[in-house]
């Protein structure tokens, strides 16, 4: 499946990321990066600080 498209719009991230465990935690990481910025937070410095 991987390089194929899905019928599916909302599955086309798990053939980019090539697992459902690779989306989810990419999922969580931009979640993160995106409170971070929400709260007035450098998401660089921030994900450089918490990994």
């Amino acid at each position: 499946m991987v390089g194929e498209m899905p019928a599916e719009g909302g599955h086309a991230i798990f053939v980019i990321l090539g697992s459902q465990a690779g989306g989810e935690r990419t999922a969580i990481l931009h979640a993160e990066l995106k409170i971070a910025k929400l709260n007035g937070l450098d998401p660089e410095r921030y994900s450089a600080d918490v990994l």
